[in-house]
């Protein structure tokens, strides 16, 4: 009895990893991600780069998760930074990176214009004249005195107080 336990149990094993087998052949397979480079340009930050590589700008935290050895924070990539960007295979870009970016360079925030100089501070002086021109109080005009003679003092002025 003990051998008959034992080969059904066996028998009864063999067939669930037989089905287990074959149901993991029937399900779908799931398409591989492909990981592409991506050498970071002058005006591209992550939510542009998920909008190109993904349709949604929403998703630069997956950018993000992948590269968060290389970028340290998100707002901040550096021109010159390779990027790993997971995406389906046979992926194919809706519009033209580097058109998108020359086209709305200064239109859309976060992306600046780049410039292939630096401007340069230039300090000039110039001298400020006033177009107004002072006025000295003037004194009237005293008569002259003769030696000896003492200058007329006006008399006080009194207050009328009214009745």
């Amino acid at each position: 009895m003990k051998k008959s336990v034992i080969l059904a149990v066996a028998a009864l094993a063999g067939i669930l990893m037989a089905g287990a087998v074959s149901s993991q052949e029937a399900a779908p397979t799931q398409p591989q991600q492909v990981l592409r480079l991506h050498t970071v340009k002058a005006g591209e930050n992550l939510c542009l780069l998920a909008g190109y590589y993904y349709g949604d700008a929403r998703q630069w935290k997956k950018i993000w998760e992948l590269n968060k050895k290389e970028i340290r924070n998100p707002n901040r990539i550096n021109v010159g930074q390779v990027i790993k960007v997971e995406l389906e295979p046979g992926w194919q870009a809706k519009f033209d990176l580097d058109k998108f970016i020359a086209d709305t360079a200064g239109k859309t925030a976060g992306i600046k214009v780049p410039s292939a100089k630096k401007p340069t501070l230039e300090r000039s002086y110039e001298e400020v004249k006033s177009t107004v021109v002072p006025r000295l109080l003037e004194e009237p005009a005293k008569e002259e005195l003769k030696p000896g003679e003492k200058p007329e003092t006006p008399p006080p002025a009194t207050e009328e107080k009214p009745k």
